[in-house]
């Protein structure tokens, strides 16, 4: 199956996700960008900073 790709960097393309990791004080959302080469990339990328967040405040 062909790769998906919905953004351009560069000349390059990249498959592009938004994920919402929280929220300021003021109760605007903080998102962080993840770029990948495909989607599954992508969702490799979120689930392995998602990961790394729930380690850390389990410290």
């Amino acid at each position: 199956m062909a790769k998906k790709y919905n953004c351009e960097k560069n000349g390059i393309p990249y498959f592009r996700k938004t994920k919402t990791i929280g929220h300021k004080a003021d109760g605007t959302p903080v998102r962080k960008e993840f770029y990948g080469d495909g989607e599954k990339d992508c969702d490799k990328q979120i689930e392995e900073y998602m990961d790394k967040i729930k380690n850390r405040l389990k410290c």
